[in-house]
């Protein structure tokens, strides 16, 4: 599934890949905030912006790793 994650002003809108289909539907992420790394060492890099993150459910599906609170756009992870 191709994300389109807004970083707010200053990094605009970036591109990740996932496999995601087994838990979410498209419908579900839009508006959501997800936690992402701006600057990683991507393997793909010419389908990959960024690395969203995520961690594998017990059955091994992707579970995206997102903020409990609505967080600013582009706000950094620490």
């Amino acid at each position: 599934m191709m994300l389109w994650i807004d970083f707010g002003a200053l990094l605009g809108v970036r591109r990740a890949t996932m496999t995601l289909a087994k838990r979410y539907e498209a419908s579900q992420l839009v508006g959501r905030q997800v936690c992402a790394v701006v600057n990683p060492q991507l393997h793909n890099a010419s389908v990959n912006q960024v690395l969203a993150l995520g961690m594998p459910d017990r059955s091994g599906d992707m579970v995206l790793i997102c903020p409990d609170r609505r967080v600013p756009d582009g706000g950094k992870l620490f």
